[in-house]
């Protein structure tokens, strides 16, 4: 569903809008003599409105999307967690040494191809030495 509403060039969401509108039939209503003087404020309120409502529906689209790293110590864990303790280290372990190989054979890759461009490299200086000579 579409949020926003490009008007002006300018951004709005459309729920803004649709509560500013409200608001002005309201006052239209309540109060008419004020009704003048309220829209330029209501004009200029929806800016600033949509925009943070639009921070506010990102944050929570990323609270959703990524649950919050813990930064508590042990001693403020539940019982639970604690309990895992073991489980969560032999995942870690086993996590790193899976990027251990990884490094390893990542390291092996670079030194081949290191070595296979220094032979490519001679050899062509060796066919141009022969040339020259010949």
């Amino acid at each position: 569903m579409k949020t926003k509403f490009n008007a002006f060039g300018m951004c709005f969401d459309w729920r803004v809008l649709v509560g500013l509108v409200a608001i002005g039939i309201a006052i239209a209503i309540l109060a008419p003599q004020l009704t003048l003087s309220a829209l330029p404020l209501l004009l200029l309120a929806a800016c600033p409105l949509s925009m943070f409502l639009m921070m506010v529906m990102m944050n929570r689209m990323d609270k959703d999307s990524t649950p919050a790293p813990s930064h508590r110590s042990a001693s403020h864990l539940p019982a639970s967690t604690l309990l895992n303790r073991d489980v969560q280290l032999a995942q870690l372990r086993e996590h790193l040494q899976q990027l251990q190989t990884q490094h390893e054979a990542i390291a092996h890759q670079i030194n081949t191809l290191e070595q296979s461009e220094q032979r490519s490299s001679s050899s062509s200086s060796l066919k141009a030495d022969r040339h020259l000579k010949e």
